[in-house]
């Protein structure tokens, strides 16, 4: 098995995410909110692990560290609307992972 990264860094986040999420329930990040576009893709990816374990995510922000650290805490949790989650979630990391398998196959 390769551990090789896909072509997209972004789908790479979406399920190192999306794994914390079904692991653990939730993802926490630290990041400094500057450049906007990091903030951004993460928000994204955050928001797409959770479309992939088949329900929706809540992305928290925290307040800045202070006037000289402007580093924020990102935690995302997994919205689960019909209790459905379980059967979801296995259907959704399939078909995440069927596709990033062929993308690495494809190389």
């Amino acid at each position: 098995m390769r551990s090789e990264t896909s072509k997209d860094p972004q789908w790479d986040r979406v399920i190192e995410i999306a794994s914390k999420l079904w692991i653990d329930g939730q993802y926490i990040a630290e990041i400094d909110p500057s450049p906007a576009q990091r903030f951004v893709d993460l928000q994204w990816a955050a928001h797409q692990a959770g479309r992939v374990l088949g329900g929706r995510a809540r992305v928290r922000v925290g307040p800045s560290r202070g006037p000289a650290d402007p580093t924020v805490t990102l935690t995302v949790t997994y919205v689960d609307p019909d209790g459905r989650s379980l059967q979801r979630a296995e259907e959704g990391l399939e078909k995440l992972m069927r596709t990033v398998l062929a993308e690495q196959n494809d190389r």
